[in-house]
């Protein structure tokens, strides 16, 4: 017997450390740091289509990877990536143009309102069914950085299979989805932290040898790896909370999978 539950995410930070998954997330370590020396429109679209990007390749990775496969090279991962990055696009472009149509409406009937106190009393449950609607849809946008990537790692969704899939998830386990999307998020930041401990154990014991600069140019570069570890916990643990979803939600069987992200009950 097995269970899927929070404990299953701490899983993560082995499966995260893994050097084809670093590789990938290396260049969005580099990205955040451009990013945060100086803000620019630009970089930040770079940087959300690499995020996006790469999390589609480090998600079908530990796919492959819980199922067995521990040799899913690079290559075929950015091959899939290229191909789901799309179906993910498609999916964005749908949840915008509901969103618009459903503002359309929305501004509509406040407009409407607004000529006559009369019509307020009449468009005002169709206002506030259009506001929830605006509000919801959000919410779908909120949960596909989670779900949708997720589902197309490992489910080979459509963007409309993943449009219901979204707010099935999150209809279904609400409070289990805020609630490991917080643990995914502050596991994040303790691996980040501990991997920055030891790279800065390591330059100092290498220093002690070169007598470099300890701004070096080299030094900087091993200090970006602990946050793209970071960034792969992260998305680890977000895939792992995926698969405890349609296991929760469905009774799917996973132990198909792995024996890796299972857990034995003792």
């Amino acid at each position: 017997m097995y269970h899927y539950n929070y404990k299953e995410l701490f899983r993560a930070f082995r499966l995260a450390l893994s050097i084809k998954k670093l590789i990938i997330l290396y260049p969005l370590s580099i990205l955040l740091f451009l990013l945060y020396s100086k803000f620019n429109i630009l970089l930040l679209v770079v940087f959300l289509i690499y995020y996006f990007f790469s999390k589609i390749a480090i998600s079908k990775i530990t796919y492959e990877q819980i199922k067995g496969d521990h040799f899913y090279e690079i290559k075929r991962a950015l091959r899939f990536s290229i191909k789901a990055f799309l179906t993910f696009i498609y999916f964005i472009i749908l949840m915008l143009l509901l969103l618009l149509i459903t503002f359309l409406f929305f501004y509509f009937f406040v407009f409407v309102s607004k000529m006559n106190k009369i019509f307020l009393y009449f468009f005002f449950p169709f206002i506030l069914l259009f506001s929830i609607l605006i509000f919801y849809i959000l919410i779908g946008l909120f949960v596909s950085e989670s779900v949708s990537i997720s589902a197309i790692s490992s489910q080979n969704y459509d963007a409309f299979d993943i449009f219901f899939e979204n707010f099935s998830v999150f209809n279904s386990q609400v409070y289990r989805f805020l609630t490991y999307k917080i643990i995914s998020i502050f596991m994040s930041i303790f691996g980040t932290i501990l991997m920055l401990i030891i790279a800065f154990v390591l330059v100092k014991f290498i220093n002690y040898f070169l007598n470099l600069n300890e701004l070096h140019i080299l030094y900087f570069l091993l200090y970006l790896i602990p946050f793209s570890y970071g960034f792969s916990v992260y998305f680890v643990s977000d895939f792992i909370s995926y698969l405890i979803f349609i296991y929760k939600r469905d009774n799917f069987d996973l132990s198909k999978l792995e024996p890796e992200i299972h857990s034995q009950r003792t």
